[in-house]
């Protein structure tokens, strides 16, 4: 095999990898208050309250964060997709999860071995004069 050339395009490739959106402010929170008094600061009982403390959020916990973004320019359409009388009077909204899904149909979705589900007691549907919408909401694992 001939050895592989160099590209002559003039544009240099980089191997730094994309940094993420990850938002490591209540991790830094956590460290602040520990630090800030490590012999009184109290540590959760409950492995499970320990990783909700520490960890981010994830579907095996059930609280990983989904977004849906959408436009409906007629907001009396909208109105009726929600179940509203009318137009929608609210710039945001909590739709508990059963009266999302009652309106909606049953969301879940697949990844790899497991199904997955709302699992937030609530979802937050925004609307904006310009059609756009928005619903928001955690999910996981567990079907609850």
């Amino acid at each position: 095999m001939p050895p592989k050339r160099k590209s002559t395009d003039g544009v240099a490739s980089t191997s730094k990898k994309a940094r993420s959106n990850v938002d490591y402010a209540p991790a830094a929170a956590l460290v602040s208050a520990v630090l800030a008094t490590p012999a009184t600061y109290a540590i959760p009982e409950e492995d499970e309250d320990v990783r909700e403390l520490l960890w981010r959020p994830s579907c095996k916990t059930n609280s990983a964060k989904w977004t849906y973004v959408g436009i409906c320019p007629d907001p009396a359409v909208f109105g009726v997709l929600m179940g509203l009388d009318g137009p929608p009077t609210f710039k945001q909204k909590k739709f508990s999860k059963a009266e999302f899904q009652d309106l909606i149909g049953n969301c879940e979705g697949h990844a790899r071995y497991n199904t997955l589900y709302i699992t937030g007691d609530h979802v937050n549907v925004r609307w904006s004069e310009t059609g756009e919408f928005k619903f928001s909401g955690s999910y996981g694992i567990s079907y609850s």
